[in-house]
């Protein structure tokens, strides 16, 4: 049964790569291709092998992008609010992914995405993403004793690079 739901939900990959390319104003015969190449992504292929995380990582990405398209596009902070929440699904499957959901708010210093958009569409993405990470973080906190996104690790990875260090001299 949970394949089946990891199936479905990364169905909805390949639609929203369409939309998003929609979006995008590319043409639908390019947000097509976009969509079928999906196809071809090892995780969309090998999900009814094995539980991936990528796949739903990569849709969870593909919504954040979305998001934010339909947020630039209407100017609504509820889109830009969504989209938070969906980085931070994205930095809660893999902490790596920070860099990218930091990356939109380069926009930022452009002058002309600010009198658009405005602060205020900048609080909600922030809070958006801020709220649900620092919820799990909290969690940890409590219950493992570790302020981190996925408990211990940091100290998993410091030790990994201490042993790397070591090797080396």
């Amino acid at each position: 049964m949970m394949r089946v739901l990891q199936a479905a939900v990364a169905a909805w990959t390949p639609v929203l790569i369409y939309r998003s390319a929609r979006l995008m104003k590319l043409g639908r015969s390019t947000a097509q291709i976009a969509a079928f190449f999906y196809f071809f992504y090892a995780p969309g292929l090998l999900i009814s092998l094995d539980f991936l995380r990528a796949s739903l990582l990569g849709l969870a990405f593909i919504c954040l992008v979305y998001f934010i398209l339909l947020g630039w596009r209407s100017g609504g902070c509820g889109w830009f609010a969504a989209a938070g929440v969906t980085a931070a699904m994205c930095i809660l499957g893999r902490e790596t992914f920070l860099v990218v959901v930091v990356a939109p708010l380069l926009f930022y210093w452009s002058p002309e995405v600010r009198k658009r958009l405005g602060w205020k569409t900048l609080a909600c993405y922030g809070v958006g993403c801020v709220v649900p990470v620092l919820g799990v973080m909290v969690f940890n906190e409590v219950v493992y004793g570790s302020f981190q996104p996925i408990p211990n690790n940091v100290d998993i990875i410091m030790v990994m690079m201490r042993w790397e260090t070591w090797e080396r001299h």
